[in-house]
């Protein structure tokens, strides 16, 4: 058993298909510990609808640099993170 952190974009709130695939292909059976971190707003039924398809815990990463991409302010925010 692995734990494995997924990254996941959001578009216009919503998470990104690619996401839901990949949740869905490591969580088959395989008892994994799966997390997913996300950059932005997400709303509650986008949560749930992470959790229904096996993410055990959801991450909002948060920093100073954030309201305008730059790899820098992911970085950081990523660093704190991890």
């Amino acid at each position: 058993m692995a734990n494995i952190l997924v990254f996941t974009e959001l578009y216009e709130g919503h998470v990104k298909n690619v996401t839901l695939e990949i949740l869905s292909k490591l969580s088959a059976g395989t008892g994994h510990s799966i997390d997913v971190a996300y950059f932005g707003e997400m709303s509650s039924d986008q949560v749930d609808i992470l959790a229904k398809n096996g993410a055990h815990n959801i991450h909002k990463l948060t920093g100073d640099q954030l309201h305008q991409y730059s790899p820098e302010g992911y970085g950081h925010a990523l660093h704190g993170f991890i």
